[in-house]
């Protein structure tokens, strides 16, 4: 069966094995020196093990979303406690990363996150975890992961985005 796309409509509930594949698996192919580390190796080839930053295209294989370091650390631990599918996540300054499926632009991104499809994104050395550099891995974590569930996502970052507004709203009203 083929994969169903990210924004298909929804199909009727049918047996377990009619449920189609999710947009982000994403087949797994071994690196030609054996060191085998998943979808990141599949989607970034040789920039997700080298030791220097990289530039690589999105696009084909994986889009990203760009959003302001306080909304990305704050969905990453969200992501976290509650098991979501989650991958990678780039620090870059004050943004953060997240790397989605491609065809994530039809999920409705609140207007703290950027989505960007066919553009260039810089990828941290492989080791780079130390957060006082300004470009470095903000989770690579779980091993191999590099795609993020983005409609979790966007939830996610909708909601903190809409939580940050009440509370400016709030904090105008009181020195008002």
């Amino acid at each position: 069966m083929a994969p169903t796309p990210l924004c298909a409509p929804p199909q009727p509930p049918g047996p377990a094995a009619a449920q189609p594949t999710p947009a982000w698996n994403i087949p797994l192919l071994p690196p030609p020196d054996g060191d085998f580390s998943g979808e990141g190796y599949t989607l970034l080839g040789r920039a997700w093990r080298c030791s220097v930053p990289t530039r690589v295209r999105t696009g084909a294989r994986f889009a990203v979303v760009r959003t302001p370091q306080r909304y990305g650390t704050a969905a990453l631990e969200h992501l976290r406690k509650r098991n979501v599918r989650r991958g990678a996540v780039i620090a870059d300054g004050p943004h953060w990363t997240f790397c989605v499926p491609p065809g994530s632009d039809c999920v409705p991104w609140p207007s703290c996150a950027t989505y960007l499809s066919d553009s260039e994104v810089t990828v941290p050395p492989r080791n780079a975890r130390d957060t006082r550099l300004s470009l470095h891995w903000a989770s690579r974590e779980p091993a191999g992961h590099l795609l993020t569930h983005p409609i979790v996502l966007s939830s996610l970052l909708s909601a903190l985005a809409s939580e940050q507004r009440q509370e400016a709203v709030q904090c105008l009203s009181r020195n008002q």
